[in-house]
């Protein structure tokens, strides 16, 4: 891992070093919302997909293993 003043160095990512401080969160929610849309929307799918893989605990690989399949199920939690 490289490390420099500004930026951290992570396989292949790049995370900024950056603290926001907003006067108040109408100011804070503006500010996410300009992000998001700077960002490239495959750019967000992915970290959507990712996340959800995360909370259900998959990976990437193991959604590789899978055979695809046309069938939707809705299963209904109570």
């Amino acid at each position: 891992m490289e490390q420099d003043d500004n930026n951290v160095n992570e396989s292949n990512s790049t995370y900024k070093k950056q603290i926001h401080l907003f006067s108040s969160f109408e100011e804070a929610d503006i500010h996410h919302r300009i992000q998001v849309q700077k960002q490239n929307p495959v750019d967000r799918i992915k970290e959507t997909v990712d996340l959800i893989l995360r909370v259900y605990g998959f990976s990437t690989a193991d959604l590789k293993k899978r055979a695809p399949s046309c069938i939707i199920r809705i299963i209904e939690h109570k």
